[in-house]
């Protein structure tokens, strides 16, 4: 098991059964503490990371000290908010543990990383429709959602209006209209789409398709370019080439 690297160029790996953080390199930079037995870790961020053990998420330091928390799920922090559940109930957290208010949803959107906030923006979910709110947890215009795929980036999210999947951005507006069947948030400049007999990916320039649904199901291109794809065979790697 992995985390991705953060900005600082550390990620959490498990290495001979053990959590600790490596550079680039590989080379150890920091070993957990030995008297627990860790069984996830998020992306490090904050200077915290969450880490599941004891059947909880805590998040920890560098050191994999504890720091605050117990939650059924902790994300991952972006604007200093990170997404938690307790039971059936999603908040968001400051860096302190501090709930940022009183709001209760039913569900939160995080992407890959476990981040919530991309761009100031978050999708929630609460009484049964998913919305755009702010880091002051203040609704972003009068749209709703039956279902939504979280922020990757600042590039567009896919939403999804009960019939078809369609993008808007950070601040609401819809930027290509619902005509997908399936559809993941863009990330490096791509969305992977699905027609109904496949998976491909459509471009953010013109919401053009640039690789033809063939595959059985495709994740999110990573910043360094590279994406999940399902084929007959199982799971495999495709990258990204100048003059896709």
């Amino acid at each position: 098991d992995t985390s991705p690297f953060n900005v600082s160029g550390y990620a959490a790996v498990c290495k001979d059964g053990v959590y600790r953080f490596i550079d680039s390199t590989g080379r150890d930079k920091s070993i957990c503490r030995r008297d627990i037995e860790i069984t996830d870790v998020t992306f490090y961020t904050a200077d915290l990371i969450a880490v599941q053990y004891d059947g909880k998420y805590h998040y920890c330091d560098f050191s994999f000290e504890e720091k605050f928390g117990a939650y059924d799920y902790a994300g991952s922090f972006s604007d200093g908010i990170a997404a938690v559940k307790d039971g059936n109930r999603w908040y968001f957290i400051n860096t302190k543990g501090e709930r940022l208010s009183d709001n209760d949803y039913e569900d939160i959107k995080v992407d890959g990383k476990g981040i919530a906030f991309r761009d100031g923006s978050a999708l929630v979910r609460s009484g049964g429709v998913y919305y755009l709110v702010d880091t002051k947890e203040k609704k972003i215009g009068s749209d709703t959602y039956q279902d939504a795929d979280a922020f990757n980036s600042s590039q567009p999210a896919a939403v999804f209006n009960g019939e078809k999947w369609g993008f808007i951005d950070a601040e609401g507006k819809l930027v290509c209209d619902y005509r997908f069947r399936e559809a993941r948030s863009f990330s490096n400049g791509f969305a992977a789409y699905s027609d109904g007999s496949g998976w491909g990916f459509i471009r953010l320039e013109d919401f053009s398709t640039a690789i033809d649904p063939a595959f059985e199901d495709a994740g999110d291109f990573t910043s360094s370019g590279s994406a999940f794809v399902k084929g007959s065979s199982g799971w495999d790697v495709i990258y990204l080439y100048l003059g896709l």
